[in-house]
């Protein structure tokens, strides 16, 4: 009898098991271009929680560099859906490139705090005119980030020509402030904090909060054209996105497990994960972009969030 009973024991799990491989069979690919940030933390989840799966997606993840790397690898069709930051998705519309936003992932918030500028130990900044005959470190030319403090300084009456950009990259960040090779850098969570903790760098403002204290940091984005063909592909990653927010708020722990597997780091907190993205965000950006003479003809924004 107990023979029997683990006789069919197995043919239960035999079946499970045949049916998870029709499930995958059946499931929908999708490639996802993701970058090496808490940001993007609901992708990480919904990959190995097997929320993608649940939802009908069989999804690859491929790592990209930066983020400027996104727009040609959509086109090319090495991915599907990418990760992407407003100067990215206004620069490539101004160039002609036909992208669109297809969620939100995270906003800048005032009470959440994750990028600000930091200078090496002894070096007091009380205003931005100090920064004048200093070398800034920047995560990257035209980076929402670069752009947003040249934007701090101008409201604050100081030209950006004032002093030296260079471009680092962010692990290299600690090490560049410690040797003296820059006096500040543009610095994002969780290199931040990890500057701070190591008695680096001392934080000295919150520009990004002082130009606009809400709003949106990054997101994903694919091609018009794959967009318009693949709207139930958009629908599921959606869904299944929304429901790995849910699963990161009421399972903070076992997401920084995830968080630590795709990255090798835990920050000090979360992002503010959101799918919003408002037309205002990008006008915001753009309107940016168009002082700093970065861009040169106006887009229209309301074209670049897929409904």
């Amino acid at each position: 009898m107990i023979r029997g009973r683990n006789i069919l024991a197995c043919c239960f799990a035999l079946a499970g098991m045949l049916v998870s491989l029709q499930c995958a069979a059946q499931a929908t690919k999708l490639v996802l271009g993701y970058a090496n940030a808490t940001e993007f933390l609901p992708a990480f989840v919904a990959k190995d929680k097997g929320i993608f799966a649940r939802h009908g997606l069989g999804v690859t993840m491929n790592a990209i560099a930066t983020s400027s790397l996104v727009a040609p690898a959509l086109v090319s069709g090495s991915i599907d859906i990418g990760i992407n930051t407003p100067p990215n998705i206004l620069l490539a519309a101004e160039a002609g490139m036909d992208l669109v936003a297809v969620s939100g992932a995270a906003r800048i918030l005032k009470t959440n705090p994750r990028i600000a500028l930091v200078t090496r130990p002894g070096m007091n900044i009380g205003s931005a005119q100090d920064l004048k005959g200093r070398r800034i470190g920047v995560p990257g030319f035209n980076s929402s980030i670069e752009m947003v403090f040249r934007k701090w300084l101008l409201d604050n009456n100081v030209s950006p020509s004032a002093m030296t950009f260079i471009e680092i990259s962010l692990p290299q960040m600690p090490d560049m402030l410690k040797g003296g090779q820059v006096d500040a850098v543009t610095a994002i969570e969780p290199i931040l904090s990890r500057i701070v903790a190591s008695g680096s760098g001392v934080k000295s403002v919150d520009f990004f909060s002082e130009i606009n204290d809400n709003v949106v940091g990054a997101f994903w984005v694919s091609t018009r054209s794959w967009a318009s063909s693949h709207p139930r592909v958009i629908e599921a990653f959606r869904a299944a996105y929304a429901e790995a927010m849910a699963y990161i708020s009421q399972n903070p722990d076992e997401a920084r497990q995830v968080e630590i597997k795709w990255l090798k780091f835990s920050g000090r907190a979360f992002p503010n994960f959101s799918m919003e993205i408002r037309q205002s965000d990008l006008d915001m950006y753009q309107n940016i972009a168009q002082q700093l003479g970065v861009m040169r003809q106006r887009v229209d924004t309301s074209r670049l969030i897929w409904k």
